[in-house]
């Protein structure tokens, strides 16, 4: 029989207990620590203990109080990682969600403002009222974000990414955006990072295409009222020093 005054072992962690509060806990080991079914208990009965007297009579046994202490001490450590002293008294300690993980349609949404679409996320880190971006600096500002210039795959994927771009457009009526293929003027073709070509049909051109061979980058024009669709499309151009209002990226 273990005979012990108890005020609650984590009570003694996380708030003061009055003598008051305090009880006598008269019970046999197995009561007391039956998930514990390891501890070693020596059936040799003693003489019940004085401070037991009041108690119910019961068979009493040597108890091994190295090893109920150890137990005592793992489970009070458990607690302590499940609890933390704030103020007077203790609370539970809650942990974050796990951010969503990169490229989801989460990730790409709530942490980089962006459009998820064609299982990529496309952001635009610059976009201007201004033509003040160079060609050099749309691929530097994708860099930032380990992204590359965005490619349009299709005429449906083309309407998607100018709506996100008429989301995101100052107050100016149109913006020019670097993106990432190039047009072929000796085949009329688009072609992709891959080198995967494909008709220049399958796009909506606001002019064009010129038959001009070093005018193969590829920029995609917005213009923000919807009720004039063909004055949105892609345009072929010259790289070079020609500066546009914004930058469409998409993520590897």
């Amino acid at each position: 029989m273990l005979c012990v005054y108890v005020a609650g072992i984590l009570a003694f962690y996380f708030s003061p207990v009055s003598a008051s509060q305090q009880h006598l806990i008269c019970k046999t080991v197995e009561d007391v620590f039956a998930e514990s079914s390891n501890i070693p208990v020596n059936d040799t009965a003693k003489p019940q203990p004085a401070s037991c007297r009041n108690c119910q009579a019961a068979a009493t046994t040597a108890v091994d109080y190295a090893k109920i202490g150890k137990l005592i001490d793992e489970k009070v450590a458990l607690a302590l990682k499940k609890f933390k002293f704030q103020g007077n008294g203790m609370v539970e300690i809650t942990t974050k969600p796990p951010p969503p993980p990169p490229g989801s349609q989460k990730s790409c949404e709530d942490q980089k403002g962006g459009f998820f679409n064609h299982s990529k996320c496309y952001i635009i880190p610059h976009l201007s009222s201004s033509l003040d971006l160079t060609y050099a600096g749309a691929v530097a500002e994708c860099k930032k974000y380990g992204y590359l210039l965005a490619e349009i795959h299709g005429f449906v994927h083309q309407m998607a990414l100018q709506n996100y771009v008429r989301r995101k457009m100052p107050s100016s009526s149109w913006v020019y955006m670097w993106i990432g293929m190039e047009y072929k003027s000796m085949t009329s073709t688009i072609v992709y990072r891959s080198g995967k070509e494909v008709s220049k049909d399958d796009f909506r051109w606001y002019s064009g295409p010129e038959s001009v061979s070093s005018k193969k980058t590829i920029v995609l024009r917005v213009y923000k009222n919807t009720r004039y669709p063909s004055w949105s499309g892609i345009v072929n151009t010259i790289a070079g020093s020609d500066e546009r209002n914004g930058v469409l990226c998409e993520s590897p």
